[in-house]
């Protein structure tokens, strides 16, 4: 596989990860304003942080084309930070919910991201192609 399908492969699978990192913080973002707590505030300030970290991580260099579990880590992280935030709020009904309408869909984004980055792993460690020796026109002699 030449380099330039594996850092394509690389590319995809981060911005994957990135972009819905970045779309929930967007989504989430106006929480952070009409949520009247501190503590209910925290969550979503942590979100949009996590989804900063991400973008700036991927314009980092070459970072968007390598093979890396770290955008995946960031998304891990938002979602155990959702999580404890749901149990945090499990008392008040008004702030619970919106929590639980980010939760699942997040439960499922890092299990699909994260077979998609397994299932890689066997590419991105594969070398460069060889390529295949010019044959002439005899019997497979080269001239």
């Amino acid at each position: 596989m030449s380099n330039q399908v594996k850092e394509a492969m690389n590319r995809g699978n981060n911005l994957l990860v990135v972009g819905v990192l970045v779309f929930l913080a967007s989504g989430i973002f106006a929480e952070i304003f009409i949520e009247n707590e501190l503590l209910d505030k925290a969550d979503d300030i942590f979100v949009t942080l996590m989804a900063i970290t991400a973008v700036i991580w991927y314009l980092w260099g070459k970072n968007r084309f390598q093979y890396s579990w770290a955008p995946w880590s960031l998304l891990a992280i938002t979602f155990v930070a959702k999580v404890l935030a749901f149990i945090n709020e499990r008392d008040d009904p008004a702030a619970v919910g919106d929590e639980f309408g980010v939760v699942i869909p997040l439960a499922v984004m890092v299990i699909v991201s994260g077979v998609i980055l397994y299932r890689a792993r066997k590419q991105a460690a594969l070398p460069e192609a060889i390529p295949m020796p010019e044959i002439g026109q005899g019997h497979g002699v080269t001239r």
